[in-house]
Protein backbone atom coordinates (compact mmCIF):
# COMPACT_ATOMS: atom_id res chain seq x y z
CA UNK A 1 0.00 0.00 0.00
CA UNK A 2 2.87 2.62 0.88
CA UNK A 3 4.38 1.85 -2.11
CA UNK A 4 1.55 2.41 -4.32
CA UNK A 5 1.32 5.66 -2.30
CA UNK A 6 4.79 6.89 -3.56
CA UNK A 7 3.97 5.85 -6.84
CA UNK A 8 0.93 8.36 -6.70
CA UNK A 9 2.61 10.74 -5.08
CA UNK A 10 5.68 10.74 -7.59
CA UNK A 11 3.16 10.77 -10.75
CA UNK A 12 1.56 13.99 -9.37
CA UNK A 13 4.92 15.39 -8.21
CA UNK A 14 5.87 15.13 -11.71
CA UNK A 15 2.60 16.59 -13.41
CA UNK A 16 3.08 19.26 -11.11
CA UNK A 17 7.12 19.74 -12.25
CA UNK A 18 5.47 20.08 -15.49
CA UNK A 19 3.02 22.87 -14.70
CA UNK A 20 6.32 24.49 -12.89
CA UNK A 21 9.16 24.08 -15.35
CA UNK A 22 6.46 24.98 -18.78
CA UNK A 23 5.46 28.28 -16.97
CA UNK A 24 1.36 26.74 -18.14
CA UNK A 25 -0.68 27.58 -15.60
CA UNK A 26 -0.93 24.35 -12.39
CA UNK A 27 -4.20 22.33 -12.36
CA UNK A 28 -5.62 23.34 -8.60
CA UNK A 29 -9.16 22.58 -7.41
CA UNK A 30 -9.29 25.35 -4.22
CA UNK A 31 -6.74 27.62 -5.52
CA UNK A 32 -7.13 30.08 -8.37
CA UNK A 33 -4.52 29.16 -11.58
CA UNK A 34 -4.19 32.51 -12.61
CA UNK A 35 -3.85 34.13 -9.18
CA UNK A 36 -0.79 31.45 -8.42
CA UNK A 37 0.68 32.51 -11.69
CA UNK A 38 0.15 35.87 -10.88
CA UNK A 39 1.95 35.80 -7.55
CA UNK A 40 4.72 33.63 -9.23
CA UNK A 41 5.36 36.68 -11.86
CA UNK A 42 5.08 39.48 -8.80
CA UNK A 43 8.32 37.12 -7.28
CA UNK A 44 10.30 37.04 -10.52
CA UNK A 45 9.69 41.13 -10.47
CA UNK A 46 10.74 41.16 -7.04
CA UNK A 47 7.87 43.12 -5.90
CA UNK A 48 8.33 44.02 -2.46
CA UNK A 49 5.05 43.10 -0.54
CA UNK A 50 4.42 39.28 -2.51
CA UNK A 51 8.44 38.63 -1.19
CA UNK A 52 7.39 39.45 2.16
CA UNK A 53 4.05 37.02 2.13
CA UNK A 54 6.77 34.29 0.23
CA UNK A 55 9.15 34.95 2.80
CA UNK A 56 6.44 34.27 6.09
CA UNK A 57 4.64 31.31 3.90
CA UNK A 58 8.33 29.44 3.69
CA UNK A 59 8.83 30.04 7.36
CA UNK A 60 5.36 28.29 8.15
CA UNK A 61 6.72 25.52 5.48
CA UNK A 62 10.20 25.47 6.85
CA UNK A 63 8.43 24.41 10.27
CA UNK A 64 6.10 22.24 8.87
CA UNK A 65 9.31 20.29 6.98
CA UNK A 66 10.73 18.66 11.05
CA UNK A 67 6.82 17.88 11.70
CA UNK A 68 6.77 14.44 12.48
CA UNK A 69 3.42 12.87 10.92
CA UNK A 70 0.32 11.74 13.40
CA UNK A 71 -1.49 8.95 13.05
CA UNK A 72 -5.12 7.69 13.70
CA UNK A 73 -3.79 5.38 16.11
CA UNK A 74 -2.31 7.72 18.34
CA UNK A 75 -5.95 9.15 19.74
CA UNK A 76 -6.64 8.01 23.24
CA UNK A 77 -10.20 6.75 22.46
CA UNK A 78 -11.26 4.05 20.62
CA UNK A 79 -14.25 4.49 18.08
CA UNK A 80 -17.28 2.23 18.80
CA UNK A 81 -16.18 0.17 16.58
CA UNK A 82 -13.31 -1.28 18.33
CA UNK A 83 -11.11 -0.25 15.61
CA UNK A 84 -8.53 2.38 16.55
CA UNK A 85 -7.95 2.87 12.89
CA UNK A 86 -11.47 4.07 12.06
CA UNK A 87 -12.08 7.77 11.40
CA UNK A 88 -13.72 8.83 15.10
CA UNK A 89 -16.21 12.45 15.31
CA UNK A 90 -18.63 13.75 17.93
CA UNK A 91 -21.24 16.04 17.19
CA UNK A 92 -20.36 19.08 19.38
CA UNK A 93 -24.13 19.41 21.09
CA UNK A 94 -24.74 16.02 21.72
CA UNK A 95 -23.80 15.34 25.41
CA UNK A 96 -23.29 11.77 27.53
CA UNK A 97 -26.63 11.46 29.08
CA UNK A 98 -26.37 10.60 32.75
CA UNK A 99 -30.00 9.80 33.33
CA UNK A 100 -29.33 6.62 31.26
CA UNK A 101 -26.51 3.80 32.84
CA UNK A 102 -24.58 3.20 29.71
CA UNK A 103 -25.16 7.30 28.91
CA UNK A 104 -26.54 6.14 25.86
CA UNK A 105 -28.19 7.59 23.41
CA UNK A 106 -26.48 11.25 23.80
CA UNK A 107 -28.80 13.88 23.99
CA UNK A 108 -29.10 17.35 22.28
CA UNK A 109 -27.54 21.01 24.25
CA UNK A 110 -28.39 23.77 21.93
CA UNK A 111 -25.44 25.99 21.60
CA UNK A 112 -23.35 24.37 25.16
CA UNK A 113 -19.97 22.48 22.67
CA UNK A 114 -19.28 18.86 24.69
CA UNK A 115 -15.67 19.12 26.31
CA UNK A 116 -14.98 15.58 25.59
CA UNK A 117 -15.12 16.67 22.08
CA UNK A 118 -11.39 18.06 22.57
CA UNK A 119 -10.72 14.38 23.33
CA UNK A 120 -11.11 13.06 20.23
CA UNK A 121 -8.23 13.95 17.61
CA UNK A 122 -9.09 12.73 14.30
CA UNK A 123 -10.63 15.56 13.00
CA UNK A 124 -8.10 18.12 14.42
CA UNK A 125 -5.71 15.57 12.93
CA UNK A 126 -6.97 15.78 9.32
CA UNK A 127 -7.49 19.55 9.60
CA UNK A 128 -3.79 20.06 10.37
CA UNK A 129 -2.76 17.94 7.32
CA UNK A 130 -5.40 19.59 5.23
CA UNK A 131 -3.48 23.14 5.85
CA UNK A 132 -0.31 21.38 5.87
CA UNK A 133 -0.71 19.90 2.83
CA UNK A 134 -1.62 23.17 1.11
CA UNK A 135 1.12 25.56 2.76
CA UNK A 136 3.66 23.15 1.74
CA UNK A 137 2.35 22.61 -2.03
CA UNK A 138 2.22 26.59 -2.55
CA UNK A 139 5.44 26.71 -1.08
CA UNK A 140 6.71 24.39 -3.37
CA UNK A 141 5.14 26.00 -6.50
CA UNK A 142 6.21 29.59 -5.45
CA UNK A 143 9.67 28.55 -4.87
CA UNK A 144 10.97 25.33 -6.52
CA UNK A 145 12.02 23.94 -3.33
CA UNK A 146 11.79 20.17 -3.64
CA UNK A 147 11.69 19.50 0.29
CA UNK A 148 8.26 21.20 -0.18
CA UNK A 149 6.94 18.67 -2.41
CA UNK A 150 8.77 15.86 -0.99
CA UNK A 151 7.29 16.37 2.55
CA UNK A 152 3.78 14.99 2.29
CA UNK A 153 5.03 11.91 0.90
CA UNK A 154 6.69 11.08 3.93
Amino acid sequence: MQKKYFQVTALLFSILVGFYCFGQEPRVFIMDAKQLVELKNRIKQKDRVTIQLLDSLKKRADVLLHKQPVSVMDKTITPVSGNKRDYMSQAPYFWYDSTKPNGLPYIRRDGQHNPEIKNITDKTYLDELSSAVRTLSLAWYLTGNNAYAEKPAH
